[in-house]
């Protein structure tokens, strides 16, 4: 008869193999997995490696496309706007290295700024809205404007009215202008850089990148923005609204005026304003405008090619009318 030592010993002699077995099985299993886990890794390794490489190259490109396009930028847009007179009106946030690379793009293609203008975040501010609104029914100067226009949407008609002419009308008055600047200025809804000058026939919007998180009130300015590019668009000769690449991003003033008939069947729109491509785009856009020629252009959402289709020929410069 087999004793209970006997179970004992053989119970223990069983767990001992299993536990022995484990521990073999184990070690064989941790070799054959730390060979591949160390050759998956160095294989990712080298791809990480490769693609930077080949990110880094691309880099270069574009920065080396970028300086060649800013070393031309002069001359292939010599005279394109010679003699054009404009308006620069920029929106609150719009970083400055923007404005201030525009506007020596346009001296380069010969035109001349007549009013550069800064707009305040009052403009803008919803909550400012009645005291625009009183401001802008006290400097109504005679003539058409909006029936229905109040708040931000009556200064920019107002704006539009006294800034920008057509060829052939008649200009407002450099008191209109002075008074009508200097009222919105005191009411520090806006800041003229200089001397305010005459009537422009040109009329440039500038606008700053999407929020991260666009809210209520950013539609709201991006609308604002709508109505002042079509306000300038009905009254000047060409209209240009004009931002960074992340202006045209979702919720971006750009994509606002983009996606709005009424902006877009008078004025042009050009993204990637940071880059010389933007400002050759912009300058160009701006010549085409004048045939009659509208487009969205750049490479952000709802651009329709970088450039203008073709040029068009350089126009001469509008005579200038001396306002009475």
């Amino acid at each position: 008869m087999i004793d209970f030592r006997y179970h004992l010993v053989s119970i223990i002699a069983i767990f001992l193999a299993l536990a022995v077995g484990i521990v073999l099985g184990t070690t064989t299993l941790n070799g054959t997995a730390l060979h591949n886990i160390q050759s998956e890794v160095k294989r990712l390794s080298s791809d990480k490696t490769a693609q930077r490489q080949q990110i880094d190259a691309l880099h270069a490109q574009v920065k080396d496309a970028e300086s060649f396009i800013g070393a031309t930028e002069p001359t292939l847009t010599a005279n394109a706007l010679n003699g054009q007179r404009v308006a620069v009106i920029t929106a609150p946030e719009t970083p400055g290295n923007i404005r201030t690379s525009l506007l020596t793009s346009l001296q380069h293609a010969g035109a001349v700024v007549t009013n550069d203008i800064r707009l305040s975040s009052a403009f803008t501010d919803p909550k400012q809205s009645a005291a625009l609104d009183d401001l802008a029914t006290r400097l109504v100067v005679p003539g058409s404007l909006p029936a229905k226009a109040t708040g931000a949407s009556l200064a920019a008609a107002e704006l539009a009215q006294v800034l920008v002419t057509r060829p052939g009308a008649k200009p407002a008055g450099q008191d209109a202008i002075s008074t009508t600047l200097a009222g919105f200025q005191q009411g520090s809804f806006l800041t003229v850089a200089g001397t305010p000058g005459g009537p422009a026939s040109l009329a440039v919007v500038l606008v700053p990148p999407a929020p991260r998180t666009p809210t209520d009130g950013t539609k709201q300015a991006g609308q604002l923005m709508s109505d002042l590019a079509a306000s300038f668009g009905s009254r000047a000769a060409a209209t240009l609204v004009a931002g960074p690449a992340a202006a045209a991003a979702p919720g971006g003033m750009l994509s606002i005026v983009r996606q709005d008939r009424a902006a877009t069947r008078v004025a042009s729109s050009v993204d990637t304003l940071e880059a010389p491509a933007g400002r050759v785009a912009a300058v160009l856009a701006l010549r085409g405008a004048l045939s009659g020629r509208l487009g969205a252009y750049g490479f952000g959402t709802g651009a329709s090619g970088p450039l203008p289709a073709s040029p068009s020929p350089t126009p001469t410069a509008t005579p200038s009318t001396t306002a009475r």
